[in-house]
């Protein structure tokens, strides 16, 4: 190993954290888990969209009554 590798090597070992966060790069550690934390992602995407959905039934029924409320007051 030449004296600039060995350089390259320790500069590259020291600066590494900062490489890495700079540049925004993962490690195998961070992406092991990836499909599995896609799958909650995707679960939690449905689980709001089923909530929109109920909570919009249930305004609309809100609103109905609130209608029916202001017709029967008149």
């Amino acid at each position: 190993m030449t004296g600039m590798d060995s350089y390259m090597d320790t500069y590259l070992d020291r600066r590494m954290a900062s490489i890495m966060d700079e540049w925004q790069l993962a490690t195998r550690f961070e992406t092991a888990d990836i499909e599995h934390r896609l799958r909650v992602i995707e679960d939690d995407i449905r689980s709001m969209d089923d909530f929109e959905k109920m909570a919009d039934v249930k305004l609309t029924d809100l609103e109905n009554r609130i209608e029916r409320l202001k017709e029967a007051k008149q």
